[in-house]
């Protein structure tokens, strides 16, 4: 048997030359074996926008940002291509691509053609910022933050500035889909009465049963907001005007049906609800307006009912 020996001064030549080879960026040959999909789940976080917070996967399959609804991540912007980028992995790296962008792409500050990420890298597209993050902690991080901004903290469902970010961006997309899209506004009736009669502590509660019982109602993709004391949103893409008046029929049934007891006393429970349907020339102000208007058409008929378009 041949053996070979190397003394320390030829082991510390070798730890050297060694570790030579592993300084600088890795490369798609150098990369250690530990990089790889699985180990990393490397993902995009977005900074700004009214998808902020929001953290899309990256794997094996290509992400493409742009103003079109194909794309993984859109943003409405009219200075946004259709599709403007493509963040994509290449021998366990992730690349961000410019597909020819008129406005160009970003990444921390300079505009690029191709380029390797690194984590903590920013993404500029637009007025989108995007974030390439390897570390799970700054991800959960922004996520419990972002919730907590967005949801109201009584009711645990979104609220207002959720609402305001929301709102004129489905509209945005139903336009340019050229798809329906609805606004349901309701409000507890004879709120004020529960509290003075009651107490404030069953005006709470009374608030957080009316939004139990909605979420129970609701579908997963409509959006459900308080945006005032005693009054909410539910803005829901994809339904034109005659099915989201048969949906909020159902809430303010299932509402009115659903018993509520305050300190041993039964009290009534009645919302009424205003729908309005998004016409062509609609802006956020103007369909709001509209689902307003039907609201308090519903108080002033008696309450308890739902009017819409």
């Amino acid at each position: 048997m041949i053996g070979l020996t190397l003394n320390d001064t030829e082991n510390t030549m070798a730890i050297r030359v060694m570790s030579s080879f592993r300084q600088g960026p890795p490369t798609a040959i150098s990369a250690p074996p530990d990089r790889t999909l699985a180990a990393k789940r490397p993902c995009l976080l977005v900074l700004s926008g009214p998808e902020m917070g929001r953290t899309v996967a990256l794997a094996s399959d290509p992400v493409e940002i742009g103003r079109s609804d194909e794309c993984a991540i859109t943003v409405n912007s009219d200075v946004v291509s259709r599709k403007h980028a493509r963040v994509q992995p290449i021998f366990g790296l992730y690349f961000v691509t410019d597909l020819d962008s008129a406005n160009g792409t970003f990444v921390s500050g300079q505009r690029v053609s191709m380029v390797q990420l690194r984590d903590g890298d920013q993404i500029r597209v637009g007025e989108c910022v995007l974030k390439f993050v390897e570390n799970h902690i700054e991800v959960e991080y922004a996520q419990r933050a972002m919730n907590l901004a967005n949801l109201d903290a009584l009711t645990g469902v979104h609220n207002k500035r959720h609402f305001d970010e929301v709102f004129p961006r489905e509209i945005g997309r139903a336009a340019q889909a050229r798809m329906p899209l609805s606004l349901a506004i309701f409000d507890l009736d004879h709120f004020k009465r529960i509290n003075d009669s009651f107490g404030h502590q069953a005006g709470d509660q009374a608030l957080k049963n009316v939004t139990t019982t909605a979420q129970k109602v609701l579908a997963r993709d409509v959006a459900l907001c308080r945006v005032g004391g005693e009054e909410f949103a539910v803005v829901m893409p994809n339904i034109p005007g005659s099915v989201a008046r048969a949906v909020a029929e159902r809430l303010r049934a299932a509402i009115a049906d659903t018993p509520f007891e305050h300190g041993g006393q039964r009290i009534p429970l009645t919302i009424s609800v205003g729908v309005a349907e998004l016409a062509s020339a609609d802006s956020a102000e103007v369909l709001y307006q509209r689902a307003d208007q039907r609201l308090y058409a519903a108080k002033q008929a008696g309450r308890n009912q739902v009017k819409s378009d």
